[in-house]
Order: C-alpha cells, then structure tokens, then sequence
C-alpha cells in the first residue's frame, strides 16, 4: 500500500494530516475551513477515499484527559497503533513515553528529535544490541 502524508493547512484552528492512500495530493485544491460534517465529503473529493484526517488538537485533548484521569502514570503511546509523525510530535509535546517494538519505530522517534530514553521495547526478540529503554 502506497502512502504519501501532506499536511493539510488548518481546519478550524487545528492542525490536520491527511494520510492519502494510492492517489496524489494538490494541497491548493483541498477544503480547509467548514463544519467537519459538511468538509469530509469534499476532502473526500479532492483526495480520494480511504482517507484518514487527524485532528492533532483531538489527539491533544483527549491524551491531556487520559493523563488527568490517571495521575502519577506514565503514559506509553504504542507507536504500532498509528506512527504519524505530526501526532507522534504531539504526544511528545504532552510528555507522552513511547513503547516500540522494533529500531524502526525507535528511529523514527529520534528522527523527529524526540527523546527516546524513557521508550519500553517490548519486541518479544531481542539481541543485545537491539534492546533500549527500559526492560518490560
């Protein structure tokens, strides 16, 4: 499956990240402003279904009411879950930890200049080189 991300300008304030499966992307053409319900049927429109679009402030809420609900925990984001970047960065930003389960995962936080010294590797195979963070 082919996946391309482009960043969608703000959407009522918000930053949003269109996942654009198999179709190419013109960023000028695309809706930006509306009523979620009205807006993605032309975003449909313009980028083609499936299509998946994030509210990076949604992401941001809710991660902010899981943490006041659980006061003293650490929260782990699984990055196998959904590795965006831009809401990888969010979570980051909201003192989220990371659980990865391979190098990749674990590179592609430190190519975003997140801090990886709190991350759980929990791939259930592991050679030495391969573990970091904290042991499950």
């Amino acid at each position: 499956m082919n996946t391309r991300q482009r960043i969608v300008p703000e959407m009522e304030e918000s930053l949003v990240t269109a996942d654009v499966v198999a179709g190419s992307v013109e960023p000028d053409s695309a809706p930006t402003h509306g009523n979620p319900q009205t807006l993605a049927p032309q975003l449909a429109e313009t980028y083609g279904t499936p299509l998946l679009v994030v509210d990076c402030d949604e992401v941001r809420r809710r991660f902010r009411a899981l943490a006041r609900a659980l006061p003293n925990v650490d929260l782990h984001y699984a990055i196998k879950a959904f590795p965006n970047d831009d809401v990888l960065r969010v979570l980051a930003e909201e003192g989220a930890h990371f659980e990865v389960a391979s190098t990749g995962e674990l590179a592609s936080l430190s190519r975003l200049g997140i801090d990886t010294s709190a991350c759980l590797h929990t791939h259930p195979v592991r050679s030495e080189e391969r573990r970091v963070g904290k042991e499950c």
